[in-house]
């Protein structure tokens, strides 16, 4: 039986990765240093393992 349901909530994503980015660059003086895993654009994987993912949320 297929779901319909969502597996992943972009807009959380965006608020979750966004908060914890501030958080660090206070943490460090302004000074932020990113690290990225995986693809940084067009991540179809994701999408299509994660229902509900944009490819391009990153």
């Amino acid at each position: 039986m297929a779901s319909n349901k969502i597996g992943f909530d972009n807009d959380k994503y965006l608020r979750e990765q966004t908060a914890a980015i501030i958080d660090r660059v206070k943490k460090f003086g302004n000074k932020l240093y990113l690290e990225f895993g995986g693809k940084l654009c067009f991540d179809y994987h994701a999408a299509r393992v994660l229902p509900g993912y944009d490819p391009n949320v990153k």
